[in-house]
C-alpha cells in the first residue's frame, strides 16, 4: 500500500470555502469519520451559513493542519480543536 500525501493546490486562496462534503472528498475520508472528529473536537473549525444549514470551513483551516510548507514530514491529519456551528 502506498500512502500519497495530500497537497493543497497553490492556486487555492486561504479564504476559499470548502463545504463539508468537499472537505471529505479532498482528504479522502468518509463523512462519517469526519463527523466523529467534529464531535470529538478534532479537525478544522466549522461554521454554518447564517447560523444554520450546511457546514463549511475555509481552505486555511485544513491548511493549518496539512501545511503548505515544503516539509515532507508534515502530516495531513486534521488536529485543531475548534468547532463553531
Amino acid at each position: 500500500m502506498t500512502i500519497t500525501p495530500i497537497h493543497i493546490p497553490d492556486e487555492w486562496d486561504d479564504n476559499d470555502i470548502l463545504l463539508f462534503e468537499e472537505f471529505c472528498t479532498f482528504i479522502r475520508t468518509r463523512p462519517r469519520t469526519v463527523r466523529c472528529w467534529r464531535v470529538e473536537g478534532r479537525g478544522p473549525c466549522w461554521w454554518r451559513f447564517n447560523g444554520n444549514g450546511r457546514l463549511y470551513t475555509t481552505v486555511a483551516e485544513p491548511a493549518g493542519s496539512c501545511g503548505r510548507a515544503a516539509d515532507p514530514r508534515h502530516s495531513c491529519l486534521p488536529m485543531s480543536s475548534c468547532i463553531r456551528c
